[in-house]
């Protein structure tokens, strides 16, 4: 398998993990976008939140996201058919890339969002059941335990995690927050240190409103 497509198969797998709670009832984001991303900010006035990314990164289309998360599947030794059903439930909200896939030294930025049970469902609870799925792979480790941390008004979950393909270490980041009883993901990877302030400004842009 091509190793370079396999790094962003791994990052972009992590939308379906199992662990997250569903309800049926999610049926959205069919298309690349679900918000609105104009000049580097996305806005999402569903679940009332924004984020800036760097203006040069890509927007990485429905259809390629689902080809990679398959690849990814494969390298990471998950359970296939068990991540397929989940998927249907999902809804993703955007995935940038800074360079085309496959590209060497990628960094990505993925965005979903979950239904849950309901609103008094905790982020720390969805990091938890999210980092189960996680330790399921072969190919990822943790770098740290579940914290909490606040970004503006709102308290998210999140760990970091280094993933090994053949001879290459991505590092991730996880974070979660909830608006309503909808758990909102976002995943952070890169190749390059470089990159890490580049991602950490990503996470310290978000704004719900």
């Amino acid at each position: 398998m091509n190793l370079k497509i396999a790094f962003v198969g791994l990052v972009s797998l992590f939308f379906v993990l199992p662990g997250w709670s569903q309800t049926a009832d999610v049926k959205l984001g069919a298309t690349g976008v679900y918000g609105e991303i104009k000049e580097g900010l996305y806005t999402n006035s569903a679940f009332k939140f924004q984020i800036q990314f760097p203006l040069d990164w890509i927007v990485l289309e429905n259809q390629e996201a689902k080809e990679l998360i398959k690849a990814g599947i494969k390298v990471a030794e998950l359970d296939e058919k068990e991540l397929e059903r989940k998927e249907k439930y999902r809804l993703s909200l955007l995935s940038m890339l800074k360079k085309p896939a496959g590209s060497v030294d990628n960094a990505t930025a993925t965005l979903s969002a979950m239904k849950q049970p309901s609103s008094s469902v905790s982020p720390l609870a969805v990091a938890n059941l999210s980092r189960k799925g996680l330790s399921e792979s072969p190919a990822i480790r943790f770098d740290n335990d579940t914290r909490l941390i606040n970004l503006g008004e709102k308290q998210f979950a999140t760990f970091d995690y280094t993933m090994t393909v053949g001879e290459r270490s991505v590092k991730g980041k996880y974070l979660v927050t909830m608006s309503g009883n909808y758990s909102i993901t976002l995943f952070l990877s890169n190749e390059n240190p470089a990159d890490d302030k580049v991602l950490l400004t990503i996470v310290n842009s978000i704004r719900f409103y």
